[in-house]
C-alpha cells in the first residue's frame, strides 16, 4: 500500500481497494475494530473520489453494515445496509441480484430489530 500511496496518493481509488481488502481480512482475523477503521477509511476515499454511484461504495456499506450487524450494532447495519441498497438499485436496477441479496440483508436486520412487519 505504501507504493500505491507514494506513487498516486492517499486519496486514490487504488488505495482505497487496498484499504477494503485489509479490513476484510481483518475481520477473517477476528480484529473487527481495525477492520472497521480500515473499511470506514476505504468508504471515505471512495466518497470523495467516485461519488455516491459507485459500486465499490455499496461494497463498502455492505461490508461496514456486516460488522455493525455482528457486533449486535443493528441500527448502524440496517442504514448501512440501506445506503448500500440505494446504490445497487440506482447503478443496477431493483431486479439485478446483486439489489436482492442487500435487501435480504436488510430483512435479517429487520428480524434482529424484532420489526417484522417492516417492508
Amino acid at each position: 500500500m505504501k507504493i500505491y500511496k507514494v506513487t498516486l496518493g492517499y486519496e486514490h481509488p487504488c488505495v482505497a481497494s487496498v484499504l477494503h481488502n485489509i479490513g476484510i481480512m481483518y475481520h477473517a482475523k477476528k480484529d473487527n475494530e481495525t477492520a472497521l477503521k480500515c473499511l470506514k477509511k476505504s468508504l471515505s476515499i471512495r466518497l470523495s473520489q467516485l461519488g455516491e454511484a459507485d459500486l465499490s461504495v455499496a461494497d463498502s456499506y455492505g461490508w461496514i453494515g456486516k460488522i455493525h450487524r455482528e457486533k449486535k450494532n443493528f441500527t448502524k447495519a440496517l442504514e448501512c445496509f440501506v445506503r448500500a441498497h440505494k446504490v445497487k438499485v440506482d447503478v443496477l436496477g431493483k431486479a439485478h441480484v446483486e439489489s436482492a441479496e442487500v435487501l435480504h440483508n436488510i430483512g435479517i436486520v429487520y428480524d434482529d430489530l424484532g420489526m417484522l412487519t417492516q417492508r
